[in-house]
């Protein structure tokens, strides 16, 4: 699966959805493109400020960045830049990722399209850290991917396996 995005004639996102995989030979952004009559681009969910990540809210580096695209997902309403071949991310609410407004402010990066948090140094929980690219406070250690259930204890930087929910 992939994810699409359709352009209006001022490069805005008017439309997202996911579609084929381009692993297949056939050029889907042009297929897309033809069948809503306007410019088709395709674009990557976990891609933020020109990383790819493991999971777009948990904010880990993924191990292959190769896969990054366009600087950023394009969501509707976000712009697209043809220029740059980039996606450039919306300006975040201070409720975004959670982030109470006494933490800090967004600033915009122009070389990575992107808007990334000025902390003022306050953490959320005292074993947070702050994410070094996007400057978002974030708990240390990605959740584990091997499909069990998990929790953080409180003062822990660690993932604790928790029973599963009962019915």
């Amino acid at each position: 699966m992939a994810h699409y995005t359709i352009l209006d004639e001022n490069n805005i996102v008017t439309n997202f959805f996911a579609g084929h995989d381009e692993n297949n030979g056939v050029d889907w952004e042009e297929y897309y493109g033809k069948l809503f009559n306007k410019v088709c681009k395709r674009t990557s969910i976990n891609t933020c400020c020109g990383y790819h990540w493991t999971d777009p809210s948990a904010m880990f580096l993924s191990d292959n960045q190769s896969k990054a695209f366009r600087y950023n997902c394009g969501y509707v309403g976000s712009e697209y830049d043809p220029i740059n071949d980039a996606f450039i991310m919306q300006k975040p609410t201070n409720d975004f990722e959670n982030t109470p407004r006494d933490l800090g402010y967004y600033v915009y990066k122009p070389e990575i399209f992107s808007w990334v948090f000025k902390s003022n140094g306050t953490l959320i929980e005292p074993n947070w850290i702050f994410n070094s690219i996007t400057g978002v406070p974030q708990y240390p250690n990605p959740y584990p991917s091997d499909g069990k259930i998990y929790k953080l204890v409180d003062g822990s930087v660690d993932w604790i396996e928790a029973e599963p929910p009962t019915e």
